[in-house]
């Protein structure tokens, strides 16, 4: 009779340990993939540029580089010297970031490339990648170009951006044409045969000058005491702008509707600022301004209608408070391309003012701020002149501080 086999023991921890080990190789097929995540951070930036509806400049909140940014829909209206906010996860790229102009609008920043030189397009050879450009200190340069930027020819008599190393435009710099049309690399550069590093290029004596300006743009208005003030952009033209007129009229008037030399009231100037004084105050008036070529050649229409109030109130000397609280206006930072200037808070204030002057005119105003600073940038035309900040602090009914510094660089 074969003996009989005895029955094998299971060890209960040994089964417990299996299924443990089980349990976790089960439970890794089901934990999802962890990347890290980056928090977005929040930086208040103003707007150095407005190429386009979708295209704008900065500079970097953190590097003060600058930077071009392309825009999606959702923002809105966008102007030179604007304070928004940008929010960046990590790096400031089309990664998440987003631009905030107010609890309505906000949109994706889908392009945001970092340039070292705004270059202006003095002309595009047809037929071929190349252009004759202008760097911001005069220096000329004809460049061949890649094919990804074949948008070129549509920034003649404009500007695109690039990032490029020490010294000049050389091979391998970077071009970014705004409104992601195309980037690509300098493939070749020469300077123009007439060049001359003192002079400026000439034209030609028998050469008619028939490019009319473009439309003057971003036109602002401040209001004072029986006056307005006013600023806008420099249009821009093959050859040059000799003078603006500027219009003004107690009612809305369709410009196109009117020969521009019969359009009410016009004032010249050759700078890109002018107050208009004389006015009534508590009575709305309406601004147009229009460029003139060195040719005589004038602007397809008026610029954007804009309207303002002169009101007695605004700089009225008596209303200033007596109390001992000042606005304590200085310069707290300045970099290699910015000033920063704050001021403290005062007591009741429910609103500033912010002028800066260049060299006696006025290059902008901006109203309705609620912060204590302002960020003003070292541009070219800027350099070696004297600039005056003025900051005026209101109530909801009247201003009560204003203090003003002078600074240059």
């Amino acid at each position: 009779m074969a003996p009989q086999r005895s029955g094998s023991t299971i060890d209960p921890c040994e089964i417990m340990k299996k299924l443990f080990v089980l349990s976790l190789l089960i439970g890794l097929l089901f934990i999802p993939t962890i990347h890290s995540v980056q928090a977005d951070t929040l930086y208040r930036v103003q707007i150095d540029e407005v190429i386009s509806r979708r295209s704008i400049t900065i500079l970097h909140p953190k590097t003060d580089e600058p930077y071009l940014l392309h825009l999606q829909t959702g923002c809105g209206e966008l102007t030179d010297g604007q304070n928004v906010s940008v929010s960046i996860r990590g790096a400031l790229n089309s990664n998440g970031d987003i631009l905030k102009v107010d609890a309505t609008h906000q949109c994706a920043i889908d392009q945001a490339e970092r340039y070292t030189q705004k270059y202006y397009v003095k002309f595009v050879f047809a037929g071929n990648t190349e252009a004759w450009v202008i760097d911001e200190s005069g220096e000329e340069y004809f460049m061949e170009y890649l094919p990804f930027c074949q948008a070129m020819p549509r920034y003649s008599k404009d500007n695109i951006y690039i990032l490029q190393g020490s010294g000049g435009l050389a091979k391998g710099d970077k071009i970014y044409l705004p409104n992601k049309d195309g980037q690509c690399s300098v493939d070749y550069v020469r300077r123009p045969p007439h060049f001359k590093a003192d002079e400026a290029p000439k034209k030609d004596a028998d050469e008619e000058d028939i490019q009319i300006p473009t439309t003057v743009t971003n036109v602002q208005a401040s209001p004072g005491n029986k006056k307005v003030g006013l600023t806008w952009r420099a249009a821009k033209d093959n050859v040059g702008i000799d003078h603006y007129v500027v219009s003004y009229n107690n009612a809305h008037l369709t410009t196109k509707d009117i020969p521009w030399q019969n359009m009410p009231n016009q004032t010249e100037t050759k700078n890109t600022s002018l107050t208009i004084s004389e006015l009534e105050n508590n009575e709305v008036y309406f601004f147009w301004v229009l460029a003139i070529d060195t040719s005589g050649n004038v602007s397809d229409d008026w610029s954007t209608e804009v309207r303002s109030t002169p009101k007695a109130s605004v700089l009225s000397d008596d209303m200033f408070s007596d109390g001992d609280t000042n606005l304590n206006l200085r310069i707290y930072e300045e970099t290699s391309r910015s000033f920063l200037i704050r001021w403290d808070p005062v007591p009741d204030i429910n609103r500033y003012t912010v002028i800066l002057e260049n060299d006696g005119e006025r290059e902008f105003a901006m109203t309705d701020l609620t912060k204590q600073n302002m960020r003003i940038l070292k541009r070219s035309h800027r350099k070696g002149k004297a600039l005056k900040l003025t900051v005026r602090a209101y109530s909801l009914k009247s201003l009560l501080k204003e203090e003003t510094i002078e600074f240059s660089f």
